[in-house]
């Protein structure tokens, strides 16, 4: 709380002005505190292996299809990627496995 109220205060209006950052924070925690609540319920009926990987594929949904609308030409620029990285790239999690 004291590190969010330092960087509102130290804003160029101080409590009179709303920037567009203060409402990034605002949305951000909100969205922390509804998936703390819908994990809290959840967890009560499902693994906790399962949910995670719910939460993860929900999560690369949704930041794949955002990525689409802030980085129009994001997939095009991968195209220019060196077959190392995408050596990398497509065997890192072969390398997650084996925890």
């Amino acid at each position: 709380m004291a590190g969010v109220s330092f960087i509102v205060l130290k804003g160029n209006g101080g409590l009179s002005s709303i920037s567009p950052g203060d409402v990034d924070v605002f949305l951000s925690i909100l969205a922390q505190a509804i998936s703390f609540i819908l994990i809290k319920k959840a967890s009560n009926t499902l693994d906790p292996r399962l949910m995670t990987g719910y939460m993860l594929i929900a999560g690369s949904i949704f930041l794949f299809v955002l990525g689409l609308f802030l980085e129009p030409a994001g997939m095009e620029s991968m195209a220019g990627g060196s077959a190392g990285l995408w050596t990398v790239f497509f065997l890192h999690p072969l390398s997650l496995l084996r925890l």
